[in-house]
């Protein structure tokens, strides 16, 4: 993502979160003045300023949290109305789901034959 793209969803971010320039600036770990010079286009961005914003960008909204906190609450009453049994099926299903890391490996070492 370009530096101006990038700068755009910035200030999308912070009018959708209704943060000053100020709020935005020191959760960033900036000044104000820094922030005001990026998006005005005076100063170009350090790539640790750009991780700190894509970073910011990517992390989960409180929204986000109380929907996963919603749903984690549903998930475990629904594992405590489970016998042991079931518990313990979902558990080694669970143990034989390949993580994306473990399908290109054996893919790799499959081609290798």
């Amino acid at each position: 993502m370009d530096d101006a793209t990038l700068l755009k969803k910035l200030v999308e971010y912070r009018e959708a979160h209704n943060l000053t320039q100020a709020e935005l600036a020191n959760i960033l770990g900036v000044t104000r003045e820094s922030l005001y010079r990026w998006v005005t286009g005076k100063v170009k961005l350090r790539a640790s300023n750009k991780r700190a914003i894509k970073r910011l960008l990517k992390a989960p909204t409180s929204t986000d949290l109380d929907e996963f906190d919603r749903l984690t609450s549903e998930l475990l009453n629904e594992w405590k109305c489970l016998g042991k049994g079931n518990r313990l099926k979902i558990l080694q299903y669970i143990e034989e789901i390949k993580t994306p890391e473990e399908i290109k490996r054996q893919e790799i070492e499959q081609s290798k034959k």
